[in-house]
């Protein structure tokens, strides 16, 4: 199946059901912790192969070669549950919203189906509609009048939302992948889940969350910048328990580019049909960010293989 023109300059993923990669480790739970990244493997025109040989693949973490211990395959049509932050906090980020919304529906293969789900407060937390694949209807959702919240961002309640609502999923018979993508700030108040109990749930529900994370308090506010640090720290570690990324778009520089430039990596994630797993050799959990390189052999007839992995990701943080 070939790549639309724009996923192949903008190229993220989801997770199989079906598939069994070795659980990432809590990252803050003083274990070794394991990292699961997706790759979209595809020929020069864009189309993805359906197979590939782990022996055929290496990877680089900060210029050390590492040890892919398990690559599994994301079989079926992409079932994701998109999760908006409507709280008070977000006022001013309401048209990135939006754009960040339409971006992704834009950009997903034509038979995935979404969910959305919009949090304005604990107690208004509500799906706006059923499982669908019509993109124009899914377009119209997120011109919808928002109502503002107050009392709280009950950030990991939303997402445990998204889970219950995969979960119900899981039970049809048919093949498919999941994941669930956040748009937020953040900023954490009101949820009567904790956020260690979180970690715990995406680790085993092998379900990659993927976290757009929007604020402009770092430009507005430059005192507030070690404060909304805790907030972006949320971001990191559910992407490395759950096997998802972390990606922000109106941050800094990124601020001054297009959103085809910023989430050109969650498009392709979205789109890629394997998930590899490791065990850094660095185990220090320092949450710094690290670098990624990956290289995959050509087909046995030569034909050229082209491997797309997110480079960066942040390492795990000591409680």
């Amino acid at each position: 199946m070939k790549l639309m023109a724009t996923v192949l300059s903008a190229c993220l993923l989801a997770s199989n059901s079906a598939s069994t990669p070795a659980q990432a480790i809590n990252p803050g739970s003083g274990e070794a912790f394991q990292v699961k990244k997706n790759v979209l493997i595809t020929d020069t025109t864009g189309a993805r192969f359906s197979d590939q040989n782990i022996e055929d693949l290496k990877l680089w973490e900060d210029g050390s070669e590492q040890k892919i211990t398990s690559l599994s395959s994301n079989a079926g049509p992409l079932r994701l549950v998109i999760v908006i932050d409507d709280s008070g906090s977000m006022t001013s980020q309401r048209a990135n919203v939006t754009a960040v919304g339409k971006f992704i529906v834009q950009n997903l293969e034509p038979n995935a189906q979404v969910k959305i789900l919009r949090f304005p407060s604990p107690a208004r937390t509500r799906v706006v509609n059923e499982w669908t694949s019509d993109k124009p209807e899914l377009m119209n959702l997120f011109d919808e009048r928002i109502l503002v919240g107050g009392g709280g961002s009950p950030i990991y309640d939303g997402v445990w939302t998204a889970l219950d609502q995969i979960k119900d999923a899981k039970t049809q018979p048919d093949e498919k992948r999941f994941a669930v993508i956040l748009i937020s700030d953040c900023m954490e108040g009101g949820s009567r889940h904790r956020r260690d109990e979180l970690l715990d749930e995406l680790s085993r529900t092998n379900i990659p969350v993927f976290t757009v994370m929007l604020a402009d308090q770092y430009d507005r506010f430059p005192n507030l910048q070690a404060l909304m640090k805790q907030f972006e720290r949320f971001a990191h570690d559910s992407a490395l328990a759950s096997g998802g990324s972390a990606y922000f778009p109106r941050k800094g520089d990124n601020a001054k580019l297009p959103l085809e430039e910023t989430l050109k990596d969650l498009t392709a994630e979205l789109w890629s049909q394997f998930v590899l797993t490791y065990t850094p050799t660095n185990q220090i959990r320092d949450g710094n960010q690290r670098n990624l390189r990956m290289e995959v052999a050509n087909s046995f007839n030569n034909i050229k293989r082209v491997a797309r992995i997110k480079e960066t990701y942040v390492g795990a943080q000591s409680r």
